[in-house]
């Protein structure tokens, strides 16, 4: 009787069918930092650099905030995520920053997910995941003026970093990463023809004195390069790219004090104000976009400064007078 009992119970547990979800489905233990790791790796070969590279940031984030120990992925819960979230908050990163690495942080989780390395529990869903609109900064013609007069020592740093600024300004917004690689194979018969490195489209624009100025400054015949910035550029394209992002971001502050400006001084805001000037000067939106390589007009007004008050206001004024049959515009 007693053996007929168990081998009924070995029976049944044989004949048992598996629970979907259940642990015989997950696989054997990993840490997350670890699993970030690799996947990284393999989607190097498919991603772009900077998806990859964003990936990492948030695996570096995280991981100082874990102390340098990996976790097993089983215990990325929401509350270790919400606390991760506050920790971040209190050391002063701003909510897009912290959205980005959260995000960048869900699709690895997700990803452990379908690789049945553990059960989900949606640990990020109470944390901030969108982006928060923030205002694009332009600088006023008097603003750039003063930039344009300082005169920060040769061969310093604060002076290579002015000189790259107004470039980007007089090249129509080039963006710092084509600055970087732009060659002097790129410049023929007074134009530079480049390709942006964002979108891929093709931007030519008109080499003006001003611009010859800088140019000239900084030409070496040992450097295939307009301006002295690969030779400080080591290890991984992307990694060293953002080193150097750093290093001109820091040195335009510098340069803000020098010129009495207000506020962050960074290096989209050169672009910002070449697209905002062009758009209070009438230049079509559509011109302003190809001259962006921009894929599209709709990214451009990003760039656009909004137009104040009065402007609106006149404009409102220039409606109400055509119905009310007045031809002209009051001014305010």
């Amino acid at each position: 009787m007693l053996k007929f009992t168990i081998r009924l119970k070995l029976t049944f547990s044989l004949n048992k069918k598996k629970k979907r979800g259940s642990l015989t489905d997950i696989k054997p233990r990993q840490g997350f930092l670890l699993f970030i790791d690799r996947e990284t790796e393999r989607l190097s070969k498919q991603r772009k650099p900077s998806t990859c590279s964003n990936y990492m940031t948030a695996r570096r984030s995280l991981a100082t905030f874990l102390g340098g120990e990996d976790i097993a992925i089983e215990r990325v819960s929401p509350t270790l995520i919400e606390k991760y979230s506050s920790w971040l908050s209190a050391r002063g990163v701003c909510s897009n920053t912290i959205s980005c690495y959260m995000r960048s942080l869900r699709f690895m989780y997700n990803t452990a997910v379908k690789r049945k390395r553990t059960r989900q529990q949606y640990p990020f869903r109470n944390v901030f995941t969108g982006n928060e609109k923030t205002r694009k900064r332009a600088l006023t013609k008097d603003e750039m003026k003063r930039i344009e007069e300082i005169k920060p020592a040769d061969g310093t740093f604060i002076s290579l970093a002015r000189d790259i600024f107004m470039f980007s300004f007089y090249a129509m917004g080039m963006p710092f990463t084509d600055i970087a690689a732009l060659k002097k194979s790129q410049i023929s018969n007074g134009m530079i023809t480049y390709r942006r490195q964002k979108t891929g489209q093709e931007v030519k624009v008109g080499i003006e004195p001003c611009m010859t100025k800088i140019i000239k400054k900084y030409s070496r015949e040992d450097s295939e390069y307009v301006f002295p910035l690969h030779n400080g550029m080591h290890g991984t394209a992307h990694r060293a790219y953002e080193k150097l992002l750093n290093w001109y971001n820091r040195a335009l502050n510098a340069v803000a004090e020098q010129a009495g400006i207000r506020g962050k001084l960074t290096s989209y805001v050169a672009r910002h104000t070449w697209a905002s000037m062009a758009y209070h000067n009438n230049v079509p939106l559509n011109v302003i976009s190809q001259a962006m390589g921009h894929a599209t007009p709709r990214t451009t007004l990003i760039y656009i400064k909004e137009l104040d008050d009065r402007i609106i206001m006149k404009a409102n004024r220039k409606i109400l007078n055509k119905i009310n049959g007045k031809t002209s515009v009051q001014e305010l």
